[in-house]
């Protein structure tokens, strides 16, 4: 077994919330270019990637083990 030292561990969990954090704001961008243009609601624009975000969170939930 492999031992990984607490600031790799903290590392990786602050490179997977940056990475988060930029997926989403590259997708509420996007939705907006989208919905200010006219191709969908701009309604549907706006809440598109809370809802993404909403239901991947939902599905992480289901798979954690308790």
């Amino acid at each position: 077994m492999r031992h990984v030292s607490p600031r790799a561990g903290a590392a990786v969990g602050v490179a997977i919330s940056l990475g988060t954090t930029v997926i989403f704001l590259l997708i509420t961008q996007i939705m907006k270019a989208v919905g200010s243009g006219g191709l969908i609601d701009p309604m549907l624009a706006a809440w598109l990637p809370n809802m993404v975000f909403f239901a991947a969170g939902v599905g992480l939930m289901a798979r954690v083990r308790t």
